[in-house]
């Protein structure tokens, strides 16, 4: 194909433009050259095409540029004659069409716009406009065609797959198959159920009926012919075909079909319960069933068992003993043992959740184990007395029958501070502290009397905790050679005592005594977990030897000496065996390391008085210390032999029958010489007999704990 000058088509547009007259006569040449152009237009548009303009003096392709267009190499202005214009469909014949689809604009070009018969055509139809025209240059012309053909091109229907669920809770689901088609002619669409062509599913078990577009699902029967299991789905996918007339598109919708029921699991943990503490804090207690921690999505009851609470790591092995059902208690004293000086740690635990013996195809059968952590600071025991050790000077928090018989007095002497109470004669002092259901509380005093050798019945003083009164009854010292000698030194007395869980939140302590100095009195926590009573030593299998304290096994345990074990239920204090302890005692072994310099601690026995160590009947003396193994040193005396200390030894003034507690304050840095006590095996000597050999004693609830 000849290419002509690009240019030239400006100038006969120009000229177009300008509408010269019909009368127009170019100057007479001796030569004319008629215009040429680089032959018919033919454009092939497709139905979906934005509107384009073609050029009636452009190039082949109708572009207004290019290879092609019409020029006149004289230079002659050029402009368009004798237009004429057919329309046409696919098959040659004449048709009207929409004036809007081919339109002739400024005379030298036509917008075509294929969108107007987008309503009009389909695929293999199409509309074609031909232009039939003259180009002229005056005087001579060049005849030239213009077709332009949009062909149909039909829009599918268009839609996505359908995906609908539907729940057992549901009767019926409804799927409407045209839901969302879209046409982009606008035929109207409708299910193609020509030929062999129908709605189909995958599955014969559904159960459905159709309706026109609708198909309605049979949830629950479907459910129950495709035994969806509690918590399970299953999917039923139908498909069928979509037509505009012209086209057939398949289709599916996808029906998810649920259970609506809760599949059998195991409890979830909702929330895990964390204590942060100090070792001076009061018991923690949760209600672990309170719906805060656990859940169960089956509905079923949830079970919480603390019955056996399993230590994580280094975690100390505790039974949480004051734990009641699913309300734990969480005793930071306990931990105090097991912590430095200032140190702060976490502890995790384990325990059991259960919802109970399987029923049905949803209810029960699970069990889990849950944890709680408790995060612990030891401190110092605080003293839950005001004023305990008198440093203010006066009886501040202190109630006193007669203060001309009683008062605070400063002394050079005193075990510690400057100031101690001291009554000139019999006389009571009491005070108050705060307490907690359940806890367990011990007060501890560091008095001094100054007794003459030989004097009976003084020294003494008794301890008042609430109802529970225990006396302190001094025995007077004598020598290796039973002589008597003055006294006049420190001793420390305990009484420990477990508040009633329906008890008063203070308890009282009322002190009678005469001719007695009290340096101070300290009430403070201790712990009553097994795994904290020293007493409770281990088998060569690593197992406790509980019967040492508690005789339950229907053995003395560890005990040597005379002793052995009672079921006789009007003697027993607790369980349904307890210790008896005749003549001049027994000894209960530990190993090196029970006790350490630097600590302190709790010696304590439940006693029922059966023999007095007296004819006359009316008192017994008795004896409890703690020694080493070889009994060649006490913590609270040395030496032994020379009987020169009272402080493992005091009078038991019950009737026969009568229930009281032994109870010695053990801190190895008082008393005696002994530095390493780290390294030494003891014992605890208890004997019933002083004086004769003939005194009797039930015990039970051994116990040796650490308090400081």
């Amino acid at each position: 194909m000849k290419k002509f000058n690009n240019t030239l088509l400006a100038g006969a547009i120009a000229m177009t433009l300008a509408g010269c007259s019909e009368d127009y006569t170019p100057s007479q040449k001796v030569e004319n050259a008629a215009p040429q152009h680089g032959g018919d237009i033919a454009v092939s548009i497709g139905e979906k095409n934005e509107f384009a303009f073609y050029h009636l003096l452009g190039s082949p392709e109708g572009g207004e540029t290019g290879a092609g267009i019409a020029v006149d190499s004289d230079g002659d202005f050029i402009k368009i004659e004798n237009l004429s214009v057919a329309y046409t469909d696919e098959n040659g014949n004449e048709v009207d069409i929409n004036a809007d689809g081919f339109v002739l604009t400024n005379g030298v070009m036509v917008k075509v716009t294929p969108s107007v018969f987008a309503d009009e055509l389909h695929t293999g139809q199409t509309y074609t406009a031909t232009y039939s025209y003259d180009i002229s240059d005056g005087r001579d012309s060049v005849n030239r065609k213009m077709t332009l053909t949009v062909n149909g091109e039909d829009f599918k229907p268009e839609f996505e797959n359908i995906l609908q669920s539907f729940t057992t809770l549901d009767t019926a689901g409804e799927v409407n198959l045209l839901s969302n088609v879209t046409d982009g002619d606008g035929d109207t669409v409708t299910l193609d159920l020509s030929g062999d062509k129908t709605v189909t599913v995958n599955n014969d078990k559904a159960v459905y009926s159709r309706s026109g577009d609708v198909i309605t699902l049979d949830v629950q029967a479907t459910a129950a012919a495709l035994n969806i299991a509690p918590g399970a789905s299953a999917d039923v996918v139908f498909t069928w075909y979509v037509t505009d007339g012209w086209n057939s598109e398949m289709r599916t919708a996808t029906v998810t079909v649920q259970d609506h029921r809760v599949p059998r699991e195991a409890p979830q943990v909702v929330a895990v319960y964390e204590a942060t503490v100090t070792t001076n804090d009061p018991i923690q207690k949760v209600e672990l069933d309170s719906g805060v921690y656990f859940n169960d999505r089956n509905g079923d009851d949830i079970n919480i068992d603390l019955s056996d609470i399993k230590p994580v790591g280094d975690a100390p092995k505790f039974a949480f003993n004051k734990t009641q059902g699913s309300v734990l208690a969480v005793d930071p004293v306990d931990f105090y043992a097991h912590l430095q000086d200032g140190e702060t740690k976490t502890f995790t635990y384990t325990f059991g959740v259960d919802d109970g013996p399987a029923s049905g195809e949803t209810a029960g059968g699970n069990t889990m184990d849950a944890e709680f952590k408790v995060t612990v600071t030891k401190e110092a025991p605080a003293n839950l007395i005001s004023n305990g050790d008198f440093e203010t000077g006066d009886l501040t928090n202190w109630t006193v029958s007669d203060n001309t018989l009683v008062n605070v007095q400063t002394v050079g002497d005193a075990w510690q501070g400057g100031n101690m109470l001291v009554s000139t004669a019999e006389t009571t002092a009491e005070t108050k502290f705060a307490v907690q259901a359940g806890g367990s509380y011990y007060v501890k005093t560091t008095d001094r009397s100054n007794v003459p050798a030989n004097t009976w019945g003084q020294g003494g003083f008794s301890t008042t905790v609430d109802s529970y009164t225990k006396d302190y009854n001094f025995h007077p010292s004598f020598d290796s050679a039973n002589v008597g000698q003055d006294w006049n030194d420190y001793k420390h007395q305990v009484s420990s005592f477990s508040a009633n869980a329906n008890g008063n939140s203070t308890f009282e302590i009322k002190f009678t005594s005469s001719a007695k100095e009290v340096d101070s009195v300290f009430a403070g926590r201790y712990s009553t977990e097994s795994l904290n009573n020293l007493a409770i030593v281990k088998d060569s299998n690593d197992k406790p030897i509980t019967d040492s304290i508690d005789f339950e096994g229907g053995t003395v345990g560890n005990w040597t000496g005379s002793i052995a074990v009672t079921t006789d239920a009007n003697l027993v204090l607790s369980g349904t065996t307890s210790g008896v302890l005749s003549a001049w005692g027994a000894n209960l072994t530990l190993p090196a390391g029970t006790i350490e310099n630097g600590k302190q601690y709790i010696l304590s026995v439940d006693v029922r008085l059966t023999a007095y160590d007296a004819p006359a009947g009316s008192q017994s003396p008795i004896r409890m210390d703690l020694e080493t193994a070889d009994g060649t040193a006490a913590v609270l005396g040395d030496p032994i032999a020379s009987k020169a200390f009272p402080r493992g030894r005091n009078f038991l003034k019950q009737t026969l029958g009568g229930v009281t507690k032994v109870e010695r304050f053990i801190d190895p840095d008082s008393f005696n010489n002994v530095n390493d006590w780290a390294t030494k095996g003891v014992r605890i000597s208890f004997s019933p007999s002083s004086w004769n050999g003939i005194g009797e004693l039930i015990i039970d609830n051994v116990k040796l704990i650490q308090v400081k």
